[in-house]
């Protein structure tokens, strides 16, 4: 089993999944939030390459526009 912190909760994942799954799995939007993975953003297009692995730190925030 693969323990992860998401958002600060502590999640078990039976499999590694992609930063990708893992945000479909939680029924997260992908078009309106970032994803900073062990305090580093990671862009979009690398979401879907990247897996997760044991003791992963992902933060996940909603994304505003503003001026």
């Amino acid at each position: 089993m693969i323990l992860i912190h998401l958002n600060n909760v502590p999640q078990t994942l039976q499999q590694p999944l992609s930063l990708q799954a893992l945000l479909e799995a939680q029924n997260i939007s992908q078009q309106s939030v970032a994803l900073v993975l062990n305090e580093a953003v990671v862009p979009r297009h690398r979401w879907s390459s990247i897996l997760c692995h044991h003791e992963d730190k992902i933060d996940v925030f909603a994304v505003v526009a503003g001026g």
